[in-house]
């Protein structure tokens, strides 16, 4: 069986790096898009196992409406 396939859909380059550093590529095979137009593309060719996305992406909620299931990233705010 094939490693599950996770699609980041998040425009700050900094997340995405971040993500990217912490994924096992042995484990996961992780795909990225920056925008939504890109993330429904590899969504439709790809078929994610599970998709990603940042809750403050401009036109994200195309994707909701759309019928996808997908985990919304929110930032959070932890005290030191």
């Amino acid at each position: 069986m094939g490693k599950p396939v996770v699609l980041i859909i998040d425009s700050d380059l900094s997340t995405l790096a971040l993500v990217e550093a912490s994924v096992d590529s042995s484990q996961v095979d992780l795909v990225v898009a920056r925008d939504v137009e890109s993330a429904r593309e590899i969504m439709e060719t790809s078929g994610p196992t599970v998709t990603l996305l940042d809750g403050k992406l401009a036109s994200a909620a195309e994707l909701l409406v759309e019928g996808r299931q997908l985990l919304v990233h929110r930032p959070a705010v932890l005290p030191h």
